[in-house]
This record gives C-alpha cells, structure tokens and sequence, in this order.
C-alpha cells in the first residue's frame, strides 16, 4: 500500500514515514502542497496524510482540489495540531476521510489509515467476485469468462486482479510495478506494457465484453466498463 504524507515539519514528517514503512506501507513525503500535486499527477496513493497548516496551499484547500480535480481520489486524513470543532467540521465538510489532532501514536495513525483504504474500496474482498460475465476466484486464482477458464500466470492474475479491483480508476505504472512486482528489483516498465496486452488478450477485453484496457497516456492504465452510447 503507497501513503503519501503532506506535511511541512521535517522531524514529523521522517519519525512517521521510518514506522509507517517499518509497518509494512510505502511513503512518499512532500513538504507542501505544490509538490503533491505534481507527483500525484505521475503517481497512485492508497491514502494521503495531510497536515493543515503549509507554506503556499494549505491542506484544506488541496482536499478540496482533489475532490474536484481527480477523479475517484484516495482517502485524505487530515494529521494537525488544530482540535477546535469547528476546524475538524471543516475538516470533514471540505472531503477529508478522518481527521487527526496530533500528537498520534504510530500504530493508532496505521490502523486509521487501513480503516480509510477499507471504507473507500468499491468492492468487498470476497473468495470470487462476478464482474458482468467475468469471474474472479482469489482462492483459486483464476478467472473465467462466460463460465469459460482463461489460463493466465500468477503476475497476469495479480495485475487483473488489481485493475479488477480498481475499476475505472488511473492506475499510474509505478504504482501496479510496485503492487504486482514489489519484491522484483529493477523491473522495466516494458515488462508491465507486455502484461497488459496479454491481458488484452487473453481476458478478450473490449466493447464486446464489456469492459475495455485504456492506455493513460504518460500515466499508466485504467480498466472501466464500456457503456453504450445511445444513438
């Protein structure tokens, strides 16, 4: 799972991004709004941890951007010192998932970021998931059309699994190199260009099916449903 932690203060910033990856997350930290923005532009965050108060943008104004400007948006959860009722109402009301007053203990500020992931997730972690006439068993690790076994290998399953779970949101190519090759170094991108278009092809994704593989150009890949238009 990828964080992102937005927040201005250096020692907060390196203590909580040291336990958070010691807990098993990657994190990205940015010291102010603008350069959130640019690597959200190139990259996927399962959450982002925001601190209120930040040179330039504060952290209010850059969730309320998100909600406008990306489509589908991760969790946000607002980490600041500020504890008025007011400021968590404005908080929430601006599109914050949570919201934290610091200080928060490592393992209290994971859990809360878990439970956001949890709550934002489209689809429940069951053993097989039915997506039209697509059939997905995790236990199994196999996928049917129509009733019909596709023969994919365990890296082709993680990444229709994963694009599967992340329907008709923009998957950056750092991001599904990170969740499907984590534990492969110096993986090239050219080695997840060849897995998409053999998914392409073996899960016959198209209009004829009912879901389509689009290419997001100098970003990644984002699998949505194909919807008619009428004429």
């Amino acid at each position: 799972m990828r964080v992102a932690i937005v927040d201005d203060d250096k020692d907060v910033t390196g203590h909580l991004a040291a336990a958070l990856t010691g807990n098993g997350l990657s994190v990205a930290v940015f010291g102010n709004g603008a350069a959130f923005r640019t690597a959200i532009a190139r990259n996927t965050f399962d959450a982002v941890v925001i601190d209120w108060n930040m040179p330039g943008e504060n952290g209010i104004e850059i969730v309320k951007w998100a909600a406008a400007a990306i489509p589908d948006p991760p969790p946000f959860l607002m980490m600041t010192s500020r504890s008025d009722e007011a400021d968590v109402v404005a908080g929430l009301e601006a599109g914050a998932s949570d919201y934290i007053v610091k200080p928060v203990s490592v393992p209290v500020l994971s859990a809360r970021i878990m439970a956001a992931v949890r709550q934002r997730s489209r689809f429940v972690q069951r053993s097989a998931v039915v997506f039209d006439g697509y059939t997905i068993d995790r236990a199994k690790q196999t996928i049917e059309l129509h009733g019909n076994p596709i023969r994919l290998t365990q890296k082709e399953f993680q990444l229709a699994a994963l694009l599967f779970d992340n329907l008709d949101r923009p998957l950056s190519r750092s991001y599904l190199l990170s969740q499907v090759w984590s534990a492969v170094a110096g993986v090239e991108t050219r080695t997840l260009d060849v897995h998409i278009s053999r998914l392409r092809n073996k899960l016959g994704l198209g209009p004829e099916n009912l879901y389509v593989l689009q290419t997001v150009f100098g970003f990644g890949y984002r699998l949505s449903r194909f919807v008619h238009e009428d004429r």
